[in-house]
């Protein structure tokens, strides 16, 4: 009997880790502005066009509750540069972020962390 109690109290701090886990996610999402022949647009990075000139992007940070993310720093890194962020921010109270790269092509990494959470996401530009 001991032993069922001992495995039953065991599964049960295990559930609880994984649900305060999974409590506090961090979803990343970003919108890509670029300019084209016919105009300027809004896309993400599976749409862009390959000949488009990115505007700006606008990075959202959101808690799997809805909240934002406020106040967390964004990092940004540039192609071929892991080690060194490019341009570092802060979200605001939307949770948002908003840059403009330059003209290098290649994968951006976008990093956020804030309040013991963190998540990242990669953009091929």
């Amino acid at each position: 009997m001991r032993y069922f109690k001992s495995i039953f109290l065991a599964l049960l701090i295990a559930v609880s880790l994984i649900a305060s886990v999974a409590a506090h996610e961090v979803g990343l999402s970003a919108v890509i502005r670029a300019r084209t022949a016919s105009g300027e647009a809004n896309y993400t990075a599976e749409n862009l066009p390959s000949r488009a000139r990115v505007t700006a992007i606008d990075v959202v940070a959101v808690y799997s509750t809805g909240d934002p993310m406020t106040g967390a720093t964004v990092e940004i890194y540039a192609p071929g540069e892991s080690s060194t962020p490019w341009r570092t921010g802060t979200l605001d109270n939307q949770g948002r972020y908003r840059f403009t790269p330059n003209s290098q092509r290649g994968r951006w990494t976008i990093r956020v962390e804030g309040s013991g959470h963190s998540s990242f996401m990669n953009l091929v530009l």
